[in-house]
C-alpha cells in the first residue's frame, strides 16, 4: 500500500510585513478569457494588504489576441479539455518528455473514443498551433523583467499546467533567485505532488485555497518545499477582500480584445455546496475534500455587487450552488435598492416558483439548476434528490420568466436501464419548444466524486489516466496520480454509446430547431379578450410542424393557472370551480400535449407568460433579434481580426 506523505502547511498569515517583496502572480491559456482569474484577484489585494507590490498578468488575452478569440476559446472548451489539447500544445521536451509527436497526437485525434463529438479539433494545424505555442512563451519571456520579482505564482486549473511550467522554467534558468511556484484546482492534493517531484527547479506548489499559506510563503521565503502545501484551517468568507480585476480589464483593452467577447466579473457568494454535504451526487468530482458549504453575508455580497459594478460588465457567480439563505434577505434588498445583479448561478431544480421569480426581479439572467437527466429512475441512482416532474417543470418555468438555462443529459452510469433512455427519446418531441440540453455526454470518471473512489463497488474496472494525459504529459512518473479523468471498463461489458443513439439523434435535432427561425412554439398569447395557443411542434419527432391556434376556454384557462407549479390530479380536483369537468379538460390538455404525467404529478409544458401579449412577443423577438445581431458582429470582428494578422505575416515574411 502507498503511503501518502504529510503536506507542508503554512496558516496563520503574518500582519503587515518588515520586507515587501515583489509578486507576479500570472494567468495562462487556456482559461477562457471571458473572465478575469477569481484566483488572482482575491490573491493580489491580500498580498498586498501586507506591503507587497503585486502585478497581475493575463496572458491568456494576449494569446487570444494572435489567435483570434473563437480559436482560444475552442482549443478551452470541453471537448479541447476532454482530450488535454491545449496542454499538448505546449508541451515541450522539458516538461513533458515523452508527449506524443504532432503526427501522432493527429491520430490520436483520429482514434478518439468520441471522435464524432468534435470533428473540428481533427482539422486544426496543429504545427501551426505549436508555433504560436513557442512564440508565445519567448514573447511572455521577454516582455518582462521576470528577475525584478521575488515570487511568480501561476494559478493552474483549465489546460494551463505546461503553458506554465514552460514559462516557469524559462524565468528559473535566467533568475535562479526567483521563487516559482503554482497552485490552482489542478495542483490539489494529490494531483500537485507528483510535478513537483518531476520538476526540481519547482519551489513550491499549493494545494486548494491559499488565502492564508500564500503570504506566509512570500513573508518567509522558505527554501524549496518538497511537500504540497495544504490550508489547514477555512477563511471566514466576509474577511475575504473584494476581488481586483482592474488589469484585466485594462488588458482587454490594451490587447484589442474589448467588444470581441461578452465579459463578466466572476463573484463568489459561497464555497462547498450543502447538498453534497448530504448527498454527494456519485459523477461530481468538484470540491475535492473540501465539500462544507460556507457564504458571504448577504450584506457583504451586497457590498460586493455595488463596487464591482463599476466594471459595467454582467456577473458570473462562481458557486457549485446558490445559498438559499439569500432568498431571505440579499435578493429582496438588490431588488428594494434597484441594484442590478446580472448573473449566472448554479442552482438545483427544486426551486419554488416565487424564488425563481425573486431572482428573476433582482436581475439575475442564467441559471444551471443541476439538470443531468429526465428519468427519475437515473435521477435516483445519481443522487440527485430531484424527480424528472421537478426538472421538465423547471425548464417551462425558466424559459417562461426569461432565465438562460445550461443543463445537460448524462448517461453511462453502471445500474441504469437502457428503457429510460428510449423514454426519454419518446418524451423530447413535447419539450420541443423549451431550452435543449448542451447535449447528451457520458459520464466521466472523475478524482474525488464517488464513483471514482467506490469504483469497484459500481461495476467500474480497469481504472487508468484518459490516453489524452499520456499524450499531453508523456510517461510521467506519478501520472495515475496527476490525473483528473480516468478511463475504465464497464464491469456487465454494457455499451452507452449504442442504447443512448436515438436519444442523442433527438437532442441533435433539438438543438438545431432551436437555433432556426422562427423555432417550435408551444404557447399562450393574448389578443383583447382572447387567449390562444400557438402550438407549432412536430409530433412524432423533435422539430418544428405547421402551426395550429386553439382558443382557451375559460376552464381550459383555469387548468392553465392551477398548474403553474406540478400538482398531483387529487389536489388539482379539490382546487377544481369551473363548470366543466375537469377530466374533460385535463385529456384534451394530456392529448395535445400540453400536459404530461410524470411521477404521480402533472406538468404543464405549455407556456404561459406572465405578459402573454402580442407587443411583448414582438419586444422579445427584437430583442432577440438584436442579441443575434451582437454575437455575430462579435465573431466578425473575430475574423477580420485574424484575417488582418495572417495578411501581415505574410507580408512580414
Amino acid at each position: 500500500m502507498r503511503v501518502l506523505r504529510r503536506e507542508e502547511s503554512f496558516d496563520a498569515p503574518p500582519g503587515r510585513v518588515a520586507v515587501s517583496r515583489r509578486v507576479a502572480l500570472v494567468c495562462t491559456p487556456f482559461q477562457t478569457i471571458t473572465l478575469p482569474s477569481l484566483a488572482l484577484g482575491t490573491l493580489a489585494p491580500l498580498l498586498r494588504q501586507q506591503g507587497h507590490h503585486v502585478d497581475v498578468m493575463h496572458l491568456n488575452l494576449d494569446l487570444a489576441a494572435r489567435i483570434g478569440v473563437g480559436l482560444h476559446e475552442e482549443l478551452g472548451a470541453y471537448d479541447a479539455w476532454l482530450r488535454l489539447l491545449g496542454e499538448w500544445l505546449f508541451a515541450d521536451e522539458r516538461v513533458a518528455p515523452g508527449a506524443l509527436t504532432e503526427r501522432d497526437y493527429g491520430a490520436y485525434l483520429r482514434a478518439h473514443r468520441w471522435r464524432e463529438r468534435a470533428p473540428a479539433l481533427e482539422h486544426l494545424d496543429l504545427a501551426a498551433l505549436r508555433r504560436e505555442a513557442s512564440d508565445a512563451i519567448d514573447r511572455w519571456f521577454h516582455a518582462h523583467d521576470w528577475s525584478s520579482y521575488d515570487v511568480v505564482g501561476f494559478n493552474v486549473m483549465f489546460q494551463q499546467l505546461n503553458a506554465s511550467l514552460r514559462l516557469g522554467a524559462r524565468i528559473k534558468d535566467a533568475s535562479p533567485g526567483t521563487r516559482i511556484i503554482l497552485g490552482g484546482s489542478a495542483m490539489e492534493v494529490p494531483m500537485g505532488q507528483p510535478v513537483l517531484d518531476r520538476h526540481d527547479w519547482l519551489d513550491a506548489v499549493f494545494s486548494g485555497y491559499a488565502e492564508r499559506t500564500l503570504p506566509s510563503y512570500v513573508a518567509t521565503l522558505p527554501p524549496r518545499l518538497h511537500r504540497v502545501v495544504t490550508q489547514e484551517t477555512r477563511v471566514e468568507m466576509d474577511e475575504l477582500p473584494v476581488p481586483d480585476f482592474s488589469s484585466f480589464f485594462e488588458a482587454v483593452k490594451a490587447t484589442g480584445l474589448e467588444g470581441t467577447a461578452v465579459f463578466s466579473v466572476p463573484i463568489e457568494t459561497s464555497r462547498g455546496c450543502w447538498w453534497g454535504e448530504r448527498n454527494h451526487c456519485i459523477f461530481c468530482g468538484l470540491n475535492a475534500r473540501d465539500m462544507a458549504q460556507r457564504n458571504k453575508s448577504g450584506a457583504r455580497v451586497f457590498t460586493e455587487v455595488v463596487e464591482q459594478s463599476r466594471h459595467g460588465k454582467p456577473f458570473f457567480a462562481t458557486d457549485n450552488i446558490l445559498p438559499l439563505e439569500y432568498f431571505d434577505g440579499l435578493f429582496d434588498r438588490l431588488i428594494a435598492e434597484g441594484v442590478p445583479f446580472d448573473t449566472f448561478y448554479e442552482t438545483k431544480s427544486n426551486l419554488r416558483l416565487a424564488e425563481l421569480r425573486k431572482l428573476r426581479r433582482a436581475g439575475v439572467s442564467s441559471l444551471q439548476p443541476g439538470i443531468e437527466s429526465l428519468s427519475t429512475p437515473i435521477l435516483r441512482e445519481m443522487k440527485k434528490g430531484v424527480s424528472a416532474a421537478q426538472n421538465i417543470w423547471f425548464l417551462r418555468a425558466a424559459e417562461e420568466l426569461g432565465f438562460g438555462v445550461a443543463w445537460s443529459i448524462l448517461y453511462g452510469f453502471p445500474s441504469e436501464s437502457p428503457a429510460e433512455y428510449e423514454a426519454m427519446a419518446k418524451l423530447l418531441p413535447a419539450l420541443a419548444h423549451l431550452p435543449p440540453p448542451l447535449r447528451p455526454a457520458p459520464v466521466l470518471l472523475e478524482r474525488f466524486s464517488p464513483l471514482f473512489e467506490r469504483a469497484s463497488s459500481y461495476g467500474f474496472s480497469n481504472l487508468r489516466p484518459t490516453d489524452a494525459h499520456r499524450a499531453a504529459f508523456g510517461a510521467a512518473p506519478g501520472l495515475a496520480e496527476r490525473a483528473y479523468v480516468f478511463d475504465f471498463e464497464y464491469e456487465d461489458a454494457r455499451e452507452p454509446d449504442r442504447y443512448t443513439k436515438a436519444l442523442n439523434g433527438a437532442v441533435s435535432d433539438w438543438m438545431a430547431a432551436r437555433a432556426r427561425f422562427p423555432a417550435p412554439r408551444c404557447e399562450v398569447l393574448r389578443v383583447g379578450p382572447l387567449r390562444l395557443v400557438l402550438d407549432s411542434r412536430a409530433r412524432d419527432r423533435v422539430g418544428l410542424a405547421l402551426p395550429s391556434l386553439h382558443r382557451l376556454t375559460s376552464a381550459e384557462c383555469e387548468l392553465v393557472t392551477l398548474t403553474r407549479e406540478p400538482i398531483d390530479e387529487r389536489k388539482l380536483r379539490a382546487a377544481w370551480t369551473s363548470a366543466e369537468p375537469v377530466e374533460e379538460v385535463l385529456e384534451r390538455f394530456l392529448a395535445r400535449r400540453w400536459l404530461l404525467r410524470s411521477d404521480g404529478r402533472l406538468v404543464r409544458v405549455l407556456m404561459c407568460r406572465d405578459e402573454p401579449t402580442v407587443s411583448a412577443e414582438v419586444r422579445r423577438a427584437a430583442l432577440a433579434g438584436r442579441q443575434r445581431g451582437a454575437h455575430f458582429l462579435r465573431r466578425l470582428r473575430v475574423r477580420l481580426s485574424a484575417w488582418v494578422r495572417k495578411r501581415r505575416q505574410t507580408v512580414a515574411v
